[in-house]
């Protein structure tokens, strides 16, 4: 059957056994695609809408075929999964940037978190007495021992030296809770 035998008989009611003969083109468009990235099924989608798009044109009045079949639906079908990769691309490439953007967005609001709670602890701190942020200084900031913060501020014993860090920590942490749950000190 030629090429013109089967436009005509895809413009009757027997179109069907045109689409049978078709599909002998298959295999080439199969394997065009598979080379580039696609699946069987893909290849299978892009050959029906490539078919669907020949019946159209060929039950245009002014459609005349100027090359074969094979190479119209080969043509088409190419031209088709071209078009499907670089949507496919363009989707992956936003995914990817999606992606990038939260977690650029996650890395800020972690550091905007963090450096709030750290301004809250600044706060808190500044609501204990001189003597506490010095015995807290020396301690986690200066790494003296407790006998070394004892004799530093005139505590009778590293016992005392302790029980007064013990202190001036319990002051902190209750002044750091009451500023977090203060919704005018977390902005």
């Amino acid at each position: 059957m030629t090429d013109h035998d089967l436009i005509a008989l895809l413009r009757t009611d027997k179109r069907h056994k045109a689409f049978v003969k078709l599909y002998k083109y298959y295999k080439t468009v199969e394997k065009h695609i598979r080379a580039n990235r696609g699946s069987r099924d893909e290849a299978a989608d892009i050959f029906q809408e490539a078919l669907i798009i020949l019946y159209r044109k060929v039950n245009e009045t002014e459609f005349v075929l100027t090359s074969s079949l094979d190479t119209y639906l080969y043509s088409v079908s190419k031209f088709l999964w071209s078009d499907a990769l670089r949507k496919k691309s363009s989707v992956a490439a936003l995914n990817f940037n999606d992606m990038e953007q939260r977690q650029d967005d996650l890395q800020v609001e972690e550091a905007i978190a963090s450096e709030n709670k750290f301004r809250l602890a600044e706060s808190a701190l500044a609501q204990v007495t001189a003597i506490c942020r010095q015995l807290l200084g020396y301690f986690y900031i200066d790494k003296y021992s407790m006998q070394e913060i004892a004799s530093k501020l005139g505590f009778s014993s590293e016992q005392s030296a302790k029980t007064q860090k013990y202190k001036c920590l319990e002051k902190a942490r209750e002044a750091y809770v009451q500023l977090s749950s203060n919704p005018l000190t977390q902005a």
